[in-house]
């Protein structure tokens, strides 16, 4: 039997480590869930150990309250009079667990009471070094949490890790130009119900998707979610659905059903109403049974989306409705629920669709004219079919122009003509003067830390940009676009402990592992490299990645890293800015520029760039970037203002070089 069980989140995870050695030290065994081997189901060994642990230790912070495993370690604790709490930085105890007074770590350790303390509770039987009634606490002041721990977990008692990511822009709607303070928004999840070709182990994926949605929903502001254990309960009872929302005092229900199948699988879910079973939204994800994570992250992506433009979950503005037409504003609502997966194109043409049918059906409507702005200025080529460049321009300025005519406040509107002076005029540098003083007059407007990040960062100006992903991930801790770029910055400025870090604590397993790759391939030492490539394999294994693509990768990474040829032939590189940074790695420029024209048939695009010029590798030879095919790539003209400030500040690498001449090696 294990001593102690440590219970906390990936976020506390140092001081989580530090305690555990301290622990140790004074001779007393812990447990935490970084001794799980690699290949085990995660929900099993926890679930054994925790039972098997004379004490459940659980650090509460700011971000732990707001975990739906820790709650639910900690509730097994409670249960079972076990449960020594500990308050990391002053945070109280979630609603529930409060009859136990918790243990002040805030100073520890600088201050050593705190540890003795908690070496005399464990020496007492059960939790009676307690009492048991927490007096009052005062909670420290602190800033919001910087990001998420992570957003989907391992799902309970299935084989199947689920990991993915929720695209919720939770500050910034293009609405109008005060707050709207809304209060916390009720939601329970209930438990998936699981039907078809089920096999042994897969019944728990219901209660597993309904956590993992939990957790990854959990750190929304705006939001109140209602534990699994307690769904759970109340749905196994066979209790009618407005009577489970009466006990629970919910607003709304998320539901599910998973069918499996060995040909297909078919994850449907919805948001209804709690009160009236009235259904706000449902839709259904279909593909093979191997693709259950990239379902449920497709579910979690649209499902935060529609909580947040339906519900007004977040600290967004959202238009009023009282004095616009309701057919106008229902397709507003869509458009920003589009807009808010602006990370896909085919959502920025249907932004862009239902914010004209907006507009069409109420001129007047400010909020409608900057989503249709905005969704123009991201980028949309499939409507060039329909308006040529001209038009298009001409369009996505007088939507700009008519949005600040109705609402000169409006912020969205704002930001949006700083990125015209960025791209159409070409003046990075005063776009980004206009844009420090706005995130100085709205620190908390997410879209603007954002957008301040990404032009910093495409001048090569990394460090700065970090500043502002940072702020921006504290606003809305899930966005995707955002932890994508604040991931190409740390591997830009070559910052392996983070990359991995944070591949590791999987804020977006997708994203993170990109990110993890490129920090493996170019960032570790010769006696690193072999340890790592182990690591990232194991991970990713675990993750459901085929086996063949990790060890495809691994032998491709050690003969890139040796000199040695490449065990797969380079002209079967599968296109992608990746391999097109390997395929140079093996001196093979020819095929990188190549591959280079087939990813990007025209001008770099801002993210493009950065991966194209800062990734810190070998600077591609002159002659190779004075080719013709890899000028073109520069070509844009918003670029040509971005050249010019790179080398005025410095940043010189990979640019292209004159006189222009094709490329005669290999």
């Amino acid at each position: 039997m294990t001593d102690v069980f440590i219970s906390y989140c990936r976020t506390d995870e140092e001081i989580a480590n530090q305690l555990t050695a301290a622990l140790q030290e004074a001779g007393i065994s812990c447990w935490m869930d970084q001794q799980i081997p690699g290949g085990s189901t995660f929900a099993d060994i926890v679930e054994r150990e925790l039972e098997n642990a004379d004490k459940v230790v659980v650090l509460w912070s700011k971000d732990s309250v707001h975990s739906s495993w820790v709650k639910d370690e900690a509730e097994v604790g409670r249960d079972q009079d076990k449960l020594i709490p500990l308050s990391i930085d002053g945070t109280l105890p979630p609603l529930g667990f409060r009859q136990i007074q918790s243990i002040d770590f805030t100073n520890w350790p600088l201050e050593q009471e705190p540890f003795a303390r908690l070496k005399t509770v464990l020496d007492s039987p059960g939790n009676a070094g307690l009492t048991d009634t927490a007096p009052a606490m005062t909670p420290h002041l602190q800033k919001p949490a910087k990001r998420k721990s992570h957003l989907l977990a391992a799902i309970a008692g299935a084989a199947l890790v689920l990991s993915g990511s929720a695209y919720v822009v939770t500050n910034g709607f293009p609405g109008m130009s005060e707050a709207v303070a809304n209060e916390p928004i009720s939601i329970a999840i209930m438990p998936f119900s699981v039907q078809g070709d089920v096999k042994q182990g897969d019944d728990q994926l219901g209660n597993g998707l309904a956590g993992a949605l939990n957790d990854s929903l959990s750190h929304l502001s705006g939001i109140a979610l209602t534990s699994n254990s307690a769904t759970a309960q109340l749905s196994a009872g066979g209790m009618a659905m407005p009577d489970i929302g009466k006990q629970l005092d919910v607003g709304y229900f998320v539901e599910g059903e998973l069918n499996l199948d060995d040909e297909e699988t078919v994850l449907a879910v919805s948001l209804v109403d709690a009160a009236t079973t009235r259904q706000i939204w449902r839709e259904q994800y279909r593909g093979p049974r191997t693709s259950m994570p990239a379902l449920a992250e497709q579910a979690t992506d649209e499902l935060a989306r529609v909580m947040q433009t339906r519900l007004g979950v977040g600290t967004g503005v959202i238009a009023s409705s009282s004095k616009v037409d309701p057919e106008a504003y229902e397709a507003y609502l869509r458009g920003l629920q589009y807009l808010l997966g602006d990370h896909v194109m085919e959502n920025r043409r249907q932004a862009y669709n239902e914010f004209s049918r907006s507009i069409r059906l109420d001129p007047d409507f400010a909020p409608a004219h900057a989503g249709l702005g905005r969704a123009l200025q991201k980028g949309i080529p499939a409507i060039t079919e329909d308006l040529n460049q001209e038009e298009y321009d001409a369009l996505k300025f007088r939507s700009i122009e008519r949005a600040l005519e109705l609402d000169p406040g409006n912020l969205m509107a704002r930001l949006t003509k700083q990125g015209f002076v960025f791209f159409d005029d070409a003046k990075p540098a005063a776009a980004i003067e206009a844009l420090r003083q706005f995130v100085k007059e709205h620190p908390d407007y997410y879209y603007g830390q954002n957008q301040l990040a990404h032009y910093l960062a495409v001048m090569g100006e990394h460090d700065a940009a970090l500043q502002h992903y940072r702020e921006a991930l504290r606003t809305d801790p899930l966005n995707r676009t955002n932890y994508q770029s604040y991931l190409l910055s740390l591997v830009s400025l070559g910052k392996y402990d983070d990359i991995r870090r944070e591949a590791l604590n999987c804020i977006d397993c997708t994203i993170a592992s990109q990110a993890w790759i490129s920090g493996v391939l170019w960032l570790t030492s010769d006696e690193q490299f072999p340890r790592e490539m182990e690591r990232l394999v194991d991970r990713y294994a675990n993750l459901g990645v085929p086996d063949e693509e990790l060890q495809a990768q691994r032998a491709i990474g050690i003969a890139m890293r040796s000199g040695l040829p490449s065990p797969t032939p380079l002209s079967q590189f599968p296109p992608s800015l990746l391999n097109m940074l390997i395929l140079a790695e093996f001196s093979a420029f020819e095929l990188a520029l190549q591959m280079l024209d087939e990813v990007v048939p025209g001008s770099l695009w801002t993210g493009q760039l950065i991966l194209l010029l800062d990734t810190p590798r070998s600077e591609w030879p002159a002659a190779v970037r004075a080719d013709p095919r890899y000028h073109a790539k520069f070509d844009a003209g918003y670029i040509g203002g971005v050249i010019k400030e790179r080398r005025k500040r410095g940043h010189t690498q990979n640019l292209p070089v004159f006189p222009v001449r094709r490329y005669k090696g290999t």
